[in-house]
């Protein structure tokens, strides 16, 4: 999925009426390898770019506003790209890409990076 354009990642993952949750095998149907995480039971999924492992940390608020909090125990990061163009919800059915990386490390301290 990584090298994938944003229609194609909508596409392949699955968004408006397509099956989702326990009705299908996401990874099957969009071809996806699960990997063996080591800190948690969930699997990792090779074609992404980033995965973390969690763990529910706090529910108390799940009832009244359906908010829980997980703790990241271990973090999986490509080393390529570098800066991956990556695919982001922002609610009512629409989706944005991430866009131009603009740096200024060079106005930056040492220490304050």
């Amino acid at each position: 999925m990584r090298h994938q354009s944003a229609n194609d990642r909508l596409d392949r993952c699955g968004c408006g009426d397509r099956p989702f949750g326990a009705e299908i095998d996401k990874f099957r149907e969009f071809g996806l390898t699960a990997e063996k995480a080591a800190e948690v039971g969930a699997p990792l999924i090779r074609e992404c770019h980033a995965n973390f492992e969690c763990r529910l940390y706090d529910d108390t608020l799940l009832d009244r506003y359906n908010f829980f909090i997980f703790e990241v125990v271990r973090a999986h990061v490509a080393a390529s790209p570098k800066h991956p163009k990556t695919l982001h919800y922002t609610g009512d059915g629409v989706f944005m890409v991430s866009g131009k990386i603009i740096s200024r490390r060079s106005q930056f301290l040492p220490g304050r990076l």
